[in-house]
């Protein structure tokens, strides 16, 4: 399934090649299991960040319990969404968890619709929908998080491309301005193979609502993959 030349993965028409032929698969699979515990932790985080500043959210028809709503980016065929539904019903976290799961493949949106229905996946919405346009989701929200796992590094994949800078500031700017309004808990969070000095080149500073303000941890037993966590400044 991998392309024979790596510039493919930052094109629409090989995912949806892609994923007319393959089921599932999860990036980074030596540490997925690591990555969706790192995650409940750090949404664990966000709710606290939130409560402590007197903005937290009731869901109609939860219970009365606190609802966080993430947004996944480039979702594709992955067992994300599914997976920490699960981790956070089995770890009896303290909140309910709503995802909005997107990607630019119609296809892979009909599939895992169709894999995932509401009684199987609950609380959890499939948008087709381009990271570099995520305004457009905007409507869906408000987002206490915002999840990548691999989808910038796919933006990044060409670097031979006239558009892949301008494709990586769209899509940051689009996730800060659906974070902008979570001041001082909204947290967006990155899952790649990519080393800090490379990464924080694009992601931090002023232009965006987190700053300077980000931390990042190898995960699992690994020496290559990171979870880099953005928290909205004050």
């Amino acid at each position: 399934m991998e392309p024979d030349d790596v510039a493919e993965y930052s094109r629409q028409s090989y995912w949806e090649r892609r994923y007319s032929r393959e089921a599932q698969y999860n990036w980074f699979p030596s540490v997925h299991q690591a990555a969706v515990l790192a995650l409940c932790d750090e949404l664990q985080k966000v709710l606290g960040l939130r409560e402590a500043r007197g903005a937290t959210v009731a869901g109609a028809g939860h219970g009365g319990r606190p609802v966080l709503r993430v947004l996944h980016l480039g979702t594709g065929n992955s067992s994300l969404c599914m997976d920490l539904h699960q981790a956070v019903q089995a770890r009896q976290l303290p909140f309910t968890l709503e995802q909005v799961a997107m990607d630019y493949a119609p296809n892979v949106i009909a599939n895992m619709q169709a894999k995932y229905p509401p009684e199987v996946l609950p609380n959890t919405t499939w948008r087709v929908g381009d990271v570099r346009r995520l305004e457009a989701f905007r409507s869906l929200g408000p987002f206490d998080a915002i999840i990548d796992k691999g989808t910038m590094d796919a933006l990044e994949a060409d670097k031979e491309s006239p558009t892949m800078e301008d494709d990586i500031a769209a899509m940051l700017h689009g996730v800060d301005g659906l974070l902008r309004h979570a001041k001082g808990y909204g947290a967006f969070m990155q899952i790649t193979w990519v080393v800090p000095y490379m990464r924080l080149h694009y992601t931090k500073g002023d232009a965006f609502a987190w700053g300077e303000q980000v931390r990042h941890t190898l995960l699992g037993d690994s020496d290559m993959y990171r979870l880099f966590v953005y928290t909205v400044k004050p």
